[in-house]
Formats: structure tokens, C-alpha cells, sequence
């Protein structure tokens, strides 16, 4: 799994590329966010624009990720979501749970006051 990372101020982006959510293990997306908890951040946006598959146990990490950080105090945003992980997303009705973004920089203006 590759995972780009980028830090502004509390907002940490994760940029997930290829076929980062259809893999079985997906644990390092988890230990990423484990750590980004432990750092103190406000705010995680994942940049899903390179996804390139997505399936159930992608939408067990993203679901898991998100539960992991409301524990913490910390929003999920997720940005940039192709038309094959929008179509999921809304298809399982998880789009309800997700704050969802048309890009990382719209998911930014929304942490301005974090």
C-alpha cells in the first residue's frame, strides 16, 4: 500500500494510491492514523483520488478508521473520491457517516478553524 502523507498545522492528508483499498491487508492505513492519534492531530483528510478499487475490506478500514478517530476527538474528512468510490460509497449508503469533499482543498477550507 503506498500512502502519501502531508502535514498542515493539525490537519494531517493522506493520499491512498492504486489499489490501496482492495487489499486484504489494509493494516497500514490503521497504524498511519494509530500514529496521526498520537500526534495530536485535529483533522485527517484522506485524498482518495488515486484509488483505483475499492471494496468491503476497504470500506471496513475506512468505516474502522472513522471509529478510531471519533474515539479521539479527531474528523475524518474524505476528498477527491473517483466516480468508483463515490458510487460505493453511495450504493452502501456510507456516504450518510463520511463528511465527503469534492477536493483536498475544499476539505482544508473546512479545517481553517481547526
Amino acid at each position: 500500500m503506498q500512502i502519501r502523507e502531508t502535514i498542515k498545522n493539525t490537519t494531517a492528508i493522506l493520499t491512498l494510491e492504486g489499489n490501496s483499498l482492495c487489499v486484504p491487508d489494509n493494516g497500514v492505513l490503521k497504524g498511519r492514523v494509530n500514529q496521526l492519534v498520537e500526534k495530536g492531530m485535529k483533522c485527517v483528510i484522506i485524498d482518495l483520488g488515486e484509488v483505483t478499487c475499492i471494496n468491503s475490506d476497504g470500506l471496513g478500514v475506512l468505516i474502522s478508521v472513522l471509529s478510531t478517530l471519533r474515539k479521539s476527538g479527531i474528523e475524518l474528512r474524505l476528498a477527491n473520491a473517483t466516480d468508483l468510490v463515490d458510487n460505493l460509497l453511495v450504493l452502501t449508503q456510507l456516504v450518510k457517516i463520511f463528511n465527503k469533499y469534492d477536493s483536498v482543498d475544499q476539505a482544508l477550507d473546512k479545517s481553517s478553524g481547526i
